[in-house]
């Protein structure tokens, strides 16, 4: 009872704060309609960027892989991408790239497709130009294309120089049937095709903001310190662990609160999209109030004084949202093994596929690590309670 009551008051010491109602209600939705209107553009857009791609290609005119890229740039899909421009050597190539007459080089070796042929070491070697942009289209239309030669090459190697020669069409009646086309257009999983940048800093700005409110236990278990209350509290009948217990309880309902607020607002007023399966959403939102709290406990209750614990909460809160890729797509595997090691990133994976209607086992394999993550947290939390305590 003394938990209940202390936790009421909390809430309306919370509510009653316009420092809460601005930073923690009030600004995320602010930062989810000005990124979601700055750049739907980017978000939004539907073909790969840099346009059609000139791809200066190096090596012999009798070169059976030469044969097979005219065949695969001819493909109705690939030609809107690719254009192929002869280059007699490397050093050719390398002058195209840097005088922007080309903006992707492709060079073969002598010998490559029969080195191929008899399943021997065989380098195709990629140059990319100046425009990152194109580099990535390049990259990703070519890559079909060289996973068909290492293919080839791995069947030589399992049965033989026969193995990698590709059977014979299809003739008469057979041939209707056929595929027409290596390259078709499909959809990434069941739902729409991406995520718009209103969805995706919805759900970033309330990962993050989430932890924010987390952040607010620890300026909650500080003020009974610094304004000697605690103590007085204590001469009452009132336990160290109720008055502890009512902040968290006050607190965690404030940040359902605030997911409620966020969540609903985005989605009533900019039509932000949360799929189809908002328990889950909810799910992951009291999973992430957990660990905030959780982290915001442990750090208050290691650093007495409260500025520190205060500051090494902000300095994690960012740098957790920056390695997930909160304020932007981070690029390179280097991030992306970092972000791995982050709690925004298993709830920022875990919003993205149920706003893509993704399948339920994709859902569930960044819903179970935020799990063991949450269990973790609460468990290393009620370790350093019963180690250091509430107390002044």
């Amino acid at each position: 009872m003394n938990s209940l009551v202390i936790a009421v008051y909390e809430v309306r010491r919370l509510i009653r704060s316009r420092g809460v109602l601005l930073n923690l209600f009030l600004l995320p939705l602010v930062l989810i309609f000005l990124l979601g209107s700055a750049l739907s553009g980017i978000f939004n857009a539907t073909e790969l960027p840099g346009g059609t791609v000139k791809v200066a290609v190096v090596g012999e005119r009798a070169e059976p892989a030469l044969k097979m890229l005219e065949t695969y740039v001819s493909e109705p899909e690939v030609a809107k991408r690719i254009r192929t421009e002869e280059a007699a050597s490397r050093q050719e190539a390398e002058e195209m790239l840097r005088s922007g007459s080309a903006d992707y080089a492709l060079l073969f070796p002598d010998g490559f497709g029969s080195a191929v042929q008899r399943g021997e070491e065989a380098r195709v070697t990629l140059l990319p130009g100046k425009d990152r942009s194109r580099n990535l289209t390049a990259g990703l239309v070519l890559g079909s294309f060289v996973d068909e030669i290492n293919y080839r090459q791995a069947a030589a190697i399992v049965g033989g120089p026969e193995a990698a020669v590709p059977a014979a069409a299809p003739s008469g009646a057979d041939a209707a049937s056929a595929p027409r086309s290596y390259v078709q257009p499909g959809r990434l999983g069941t739902g729409i095709e991406t995520y718009s940048a209103s969805q995706y800093y919805a759900a970033a700005m309330l990962i993050m903001f989430l932890f924010y409110s987390g952040m607010a236990v620890n300026t909650s278990l500080n003020l009974e310190k610094s304004g000697h209350t605690l103590q007085r509290l204590h001469s009452l009948p009132v336990a160290y662990s109720s008055v502890f217990a009512g902040k968290l309880l006050g607190n965690g309902f404030v940040a359902v609160i605030q997911a409620l607020v966020i969540i609903g607002f985005s989605r009533f007023a900019y039509g932000v999209d949360w799929g189809n399966r908002l328990p889950l959403v909810l799910l992951i939102a009291g999973l992430v109030i957990l660990v905030s709290m959780s982290l915001s406990v442990m750090l208050s209750l290691l650093f007495p004084r409260g500025a520190t614990a205060k500051a090494l909460l902000q300095v994690l809160i960012i740098v957790m949202t920056f390695l997930s890729g909160g304020f932007s797509p981070m690029p390179g595997e280097v991030m992306r093994q970092l972000s791995l090691f982050t709690v925004n990133h298993w709830a920022f994976q875990g919003l993205l596929r149920i706003m893509l209607a993704g399948e339920l086992n994709g859902i569930m394999s960044s819903i179970v690590p935020l799990l063991w993550i949450t269990a973790a947290c609460l468990l290393l939390m009620v370790v350093v309670y019963r180690k250091v305590g509430y107390r002044e």
